[in-house]
């Protein structure tokens, strides 16, 4: 059983803009630097192992995340007159929960496999383009090579199915979104990652 705690982030940068307007509008994209606090949530989660006989054990974890802290992005600009950047996020906590099965082939050869389900924290109200995210899931298989004692070589591959992400933004004229516009969208997404693990032991 493992705990997380929140972190707190400043994002320190500058902020450049193009093709602006003459005159007085102009000086609301006024260029100069920029800060966004961010804090990352919280994280809760248990893990299990259960060694069934000599050669098969199974594993299982679950996570909670704290997502629901995070309500806004917004960006504070130094330059006189410029308004915050401010996107609402409204994110929701999110669950993960995964469940594995370790084969130990021989003395050299470990096998894996395992499946997960990993909850989206945003709701489908206020996705935008910058994280398009959904809920998915994880398929994985490995394997495990002992070529002596103090060597061992790992290696696994996942694919990730990620559902279908629609995007719908409404601009009714108020609140932070306010001349935002409207913008409508759909992601089709899917992650292959291949992973190579050396491990020397002295």
């Amino acid at each position: 059983l493992s705990y997380r705690s929140a972190v707190q982030h400043t994002l320190d940068g500058d902020s450049t803009f193009t093709n602006t307007p003459a005159g007085p509008l102009g000086a609301a994209f006024a260029d100069g630097g920029a800060k966004a606090d961010l804090t990352t949530p919280d994280v809760v989660s248990l893990g299990l192992y259960q060694k069934l006989t000599d050669k098969w054990a199974v594993v299982a974890d679950v996570s909670w995340t704290n997502w629901s802290r995070f309500n806004e992005l917004r960006v504070r600009f130094d330059a006189p007159g410029r308004t915050d950047s401010v996107t609402v996020e409204d994110w929701d906590d999110a669950w993960f929960a995964a469940l594995g099965a370790i084969y130990q082939l021989d003395e050299s050869w470990t096998l894996r496999a395992g499946v997960a389900f990993d909850q989206s924290p945003v709701p489908e109200a206020t996705r935008t383009p910058r994280i398009p995210d959904q809920d998915r899931t994880w398929i994985a298989l490995g394997a495990g090579y002992k070529i002596n004692d103090a060597l061992r070589v790992d290696g696994a591959y996942t694919h990730i199915f990620v559902k279908d992400a629609a995007l719908n933004l409404a601009d009714n004229l108020t609140g932070p979104d306010r001349f935002r516009g409207n913008l409508s969208g759909a992601y089709d997404s899917q992650i292959d990652i291949v992973s190579l693990q050396v491990r020397y032991a002295f």
